[in-house]
């Protein structure tokens, strides 16, 4: 659909070709779905199968771009929700990535806001400070959560009513 300039030496789709075309296009991001096609069911068979493997006391984590806006966070248990504020986001683009000035705002113009995302979510952490603290705020909080699931005192996810109330059922 995009060509084959995206594709890199190694036969492997060249992310940042691919992304300078879709990202802040909706008719292109629209045309890059539909080719990739729905992967929700192929996620659904894997939450599925670590539930029916997995010991009670055993505990997994999903990482998903999109776990809010694809339906994911009804799987599971709680929904944590990572940002940054722009400015972090755009050094880090362009010293990760490489990127231009431009093509940072255009990644970042394309992004759905964190605030538009935190309804569904149980915890908001910022990512605005050092890979350490980032880590340190994460294992504290996924102590705290566990010791409170383990203990069966973990609300249900917030993720279940946000996705109620974005569906018109209240």
């Amino acid at each position: 659909i995009f060509g084959a300039e995206i594709v890199g030496a190694d036969g492997f789709i060249d992310r940042r070709k691919l992304g300078a075309k879709v990202f802040g296009k909706p008719e292109e991001m629209n045309k890059l779905t539909t080719a990739i096609g729905s992967i929700a069911d192929a996620v659904k068979r894997v939450v599925d199968g670590w539930n029916a493997e997995m010991g009670a006391d055993e505990i997994a984590i999903l990482e998903a771009v999109n776990l809010i806006e694809a339906g994911y966070g009804g799987w599971c248990s709680q929904v944590w929700l990572f940002a940054c504020d722009d400015d972090s986001a755009r050094k880090r683009l362009a010293e990760r990535n490489r990127f231009s000035p431009d093509e940072v705002e255009q990644r970042l113009a394309s992004q759905r806001d964190w605030r538009d995302r935190e309804p569904a979510a149980d915890l908001l952490i910022f990512n605005n400070d050092t890979q350490e603290a980032l880590e340190s705020e994460v294992k504290s909080r996924f102590a705290q959560t566990v010791h409170l699931w383990r203990n069966g005192e973990l609300e249900p996810t917030r993720y279940l009513a946000w996705q109620r109330a974005r569906e018109g059922g209240g």
